[in-house]
């Protein structure tokens, strides 16, 4: 059976006890086919915003040590477990996978600030887990999860004036509610009182949460 794992990764702050998550795929025969991840931009090389930490910055594909800090030979082969988030047929766990990458790079381009204890790569995989309806957290995992900061942030609903969640900018100018959650940018402040008249109390409800 194919499967999403979740891993708890010692930080470099050592003697802290503070975990790093990320996640692993793997198809029917139990190979890695992908992972997860999210951290600093620091740990490209660089920062746009000239802070310590920089921006959270996003990454996925093949399962490598020149693709990820991740790497360690014991998940690859299988000996080493993580925790099971979901198990499935290889087409599901596939399919799972790309929605998660394309998710990675929209946390990515949101360019939010990255805080070790309130917005950090935990974040990035909670994300993912919330997005994906998983059950995370589990009693089984509790103190991984307490040493695993900020892990129950979803980046897509942090405060950020430029975008709405739940609703989606229609041809015609307005917003209606999506099937699903999901963050659309409002390039113009009128958007947010362009609502049919039958929707005013859903209306006025986000009017009031207008930054403008």
């Amino acid at each position: 059976m194919a499967t999403i794992e979740l891993y708890f990764k010692p930080i470099a702050f050592n003697g802290t006890g503070l975990k790093h998550e990320f996640l692993i795929y793997r198809d029917d025969a139990g190979r890695v086919t992908g992972f997860s991840r999210g951290g600093p931009e620091s740990y490209e090389g660089s920062t746009s915003s000239g802070t310590a930490f920089g921006k959270i910055v996003t990454s996925h594909g093949d399962y490598n040590n020149d693709n990820t800090n991740d790497y360690n030979t014991n998940v690859y082969n299988g000996s080493l477990k993580g925790y099971i988030v979901y198990s499935g047929s290889s087409t599901q766990v596939e399919a799972i996978k790309q929605s998660d990458y394309s998710r990675l790079d929209q946390i990515r381009n949101l360019g939010i600030s990255y805080d070790p204890l309130s917005q950090n790569s935990n974040s990035v995989v909670g994300t993912l887990l919330m997005q994906n309806g998983f059950n995370v957290p589990n009693p089984v995992f509790a103190d991984n999860l307490n040493n695993a900061p900020a892990y129950n942030i979803n980046l897509f609903k942090l405060s950020n004036p430029d975008f709405i969640e739940g609703w989606i900018k229609c041809a015609d100018g307005a917003l209606r509610e999506a099937s699903y959650s999901y963050l659309v940018k409002i390039t113009d402040p009128n958007d947010l009182h362009l609502f049919p008249k039958a929707n005013a109390a859903k209306s006025a409800e986000l009017n009031a949460k207008s930054p403008y």
